[in-house]
């Protein structure tokens, strides 16, 4: 049996894509900044420090639009996976001020490359569909109710086979005691009348009538 879906988020949605497209254009001004600074405009480095400081404070607004879109049933990995974004950038803010451009440059590409996509992603209508609620737990309920059946069927199977095994028990007990009966019955019989007995006329075998006279 399937489960209803939940309310479609709307407010929340809209709310997660206004804060998802700030955080990208803050995204997209760090490699503007940092290119403009090595064109010669050395006042854009304090402008790619300042961007790079508000990154986070943006982030925490977009964490919050994302677990509100969850709570009114979108799905949750955008918030699973901004909240990891979340934490590179801090990282990346901490390797830019260390001067570590091995790992602040292809780290910084990466978040603008993520950033970009969650933006783009979230004005997609897969974004508007609610989530199916319990989606997991019915799934395991399914995988419990096949593996209790299957306990059912076993325990009914078992119990078929002992009934047959009783029921042929009782079979041959009582072919034994009708065998018994019979053989008791055929043992009577045959002793009422002994080999060498009488024959016809009374007489034994070898006793010729008138051999006394």
């Amino acid at each position: 049996m399937s489960t209803p879906p939940t309310r479609r988020p709307r407010g929340t949605l809209w709310l997660l894509r206004l804060s998802l497209a700030v955080h990208a254009v803050c995204l997209v001004a760090q490699p503007i900044l940092a290119g403009r600074y090595l064109d010669g405009d050395y006042d854009a480095i304090g402008a790619h420090s300042l961007n790079g400081s508000l990154l986070p404070a943006s982030g925490m607004v977009v964490g919050v639009a994302a677990l509100a879109y969850w709570v009114a049933g979108g799905v949750g990995w955008p918030l699973l996976l901004f909240g990891g974004l979340w934490l590179a950038e801090g990282f990346q803010i901490g390797m830019g001020y260390a001067r570590v451009l091995a790992i602040h440059i292809p780290l910084g590409v990466t978040l603008v490359v993520v950033g970009l996509g969650l933006a783009v992603w979230v004005w997609r209508p897969a974004a508007a569909r609610p989530r199916r609620r319990g989606r997991l737990s019915e799934r395991l309920g399914e995988r419990l109710g096949r593996a209790a059946r299957g306990r059912r069927s076993g325990k009914s199977t078992r119990a078929a086979l002992d009934r047959i095994a009783a029921a042929g028990a009782a079979a041959g007990a009582a072919a034994g005691a009708a065998g018994g009966t019979a053989a008791g019955a055929v043992g009577g019989a045959g002793g009422g009348a002994a080999p060498g007995h009488l024959t016809a006329g009374g007489a034994a075998p070898g006793h010729l009538p008138g051999a006394d006279r």
